[in-house]
């Protein structure tokens, strides 16, 4: 049989982001994706999709060099565009439907890299249109050699996870495609005739005890418990001190008190260098702030300031945080 990892791709990265975020809770939670590609990697979409709305597609940058303008690479255009793009690239050669490391003939946008958390897809693509410096960046692909790892660590990436199983022995980062374990795996078949299916493949990999390979390429970085923090303005007077909200001095304070209630919830400060005297174990603060006052809270219902708590929880998931302390508002 000819394969090429299509029939255990989209299980494998399914049940790989499962195993990832139970070795590391809150991994991929709430945070930006950016896929690139998201051409083949419907599995790895569906599971990212349950840990985070975010997700942009990088497809039309890295395959058609398309700027990056409203709309393009947006799940909500994805479906009206899929046809005409797998039309146009039916007949394209094998180094632009996988792109491979080295310069690109012209520069790809940046910011849609940039403004992601976790960049996902194909090494080759990553390594070849990312923009030099990935500082803070998951890098989540399929299978990864260490050249790779050693060209992400340069560029600060922060984390790489590889997807698929490794297959040396003693060593867990997967170095192999899809298509290779595919082939493997077809090749363990205790009945040659059984099916090519998904359900052929997990039936024989539940006799693999295997996981995804999770690194920390940054040695500052690994190792810390995050948690975020709540707080809220007591009166007036400290969001006038504000330095960005510094000219509604100007302004009527319960005109000010009124509106400042309704703003989203805000990222702060980080709080960082906190050690353990104990374990040694190192921890990292995020600080966010809602805009209520008390009594402006007490004028609302309780849903109001719920709400905007599980905003600002959403944004400590983001950040990392394990754990949210609410201080004055328990």
């Amino acid at each position: 049989p000819v394969v090429d990892g299509g029939g255990i791709r989209p299980g494998l990265e399914r049940w790989a982001i499962i195993l990832a975020d139970r070795a590391q809770p809150g991994i991929f939670a709430e945070k930006r994706v950016l896929m690139a590609p998201g051409l083949n990697h419907s599995g790895l979409v569906q599971a990212l999709s349950r840990h985070t709305k975010a997700i942009r597609y990088a497809d039309p940058i890295v395959y058609f060099g398309l700027p990056d303008v409203p709309l393009v690479g947006a799940r909500s255009t994805l479906e009206q565009v899929a046809s005409p793009t797998l039309d146009q690239l039916k007949d394209a050669p094998f180094r632009r439907l996988l792109p491979q490391p080295g310069e690109p003939g012209h520069e790809r946008a940046a910011d849609p890299f940039r403004a992601a958390d976790i960049i996902a897809g194909d090494i080759g693509a990553i390594r070849r249109y990312a923009p030099e410096r990935l500082a803070h960046k998951t890098v989540v692909v399929e299978h990864a050699e260490q050249a790779d790892i050693d060209d992400l660590r340069r560029r600060g990436t922060s984390i790489v996870v590889t997807l698929m199983p490794s297959l040396n022995p003693g060593d867990d980062l997967g170095r192999w495609s899809a298509a290779t374990v595919e082939a493997v795996l077809v090749a363990l078949r205790r009945d040659p005739n059984q099916p090519l299916s998904e359900d052929t493949y997990l039936d024989l990999m539940a006799d693999i005890k295997w996981s995804p390979a999770i690194r920390y390429l940054q040695p500052e970085e690994a190792g810390i418990n995050r948690f975020a923090f709540v707080i809220h303005p007591l009166n007036v007077s400290f969001i006038h001190k504000h330095p960005i909200f510094r000219w509604t001095k100007y302004l009527p304070d319960d005109l000010v008190e009124q509106v400042s209630a309704y703003m989203p919830a805000m990222y702060v400060s980080r709080i960082t260098g906190g050690v353990s005297a104990t374990t040694g174990q190192r921890i990292e603060g995020h600080l966010i702030t809602l805009g209520a006052t008390p009594r402006m809270m007490l004028k609302h219902d309780a849903a109001f300031t719920y709400r905007q708590l599980n905003e600002a929880a959403r944004m400590g998931e983001r950040k990392g945080a394990r754990i949210m302390g609410l201080g004055a508002f328990t």
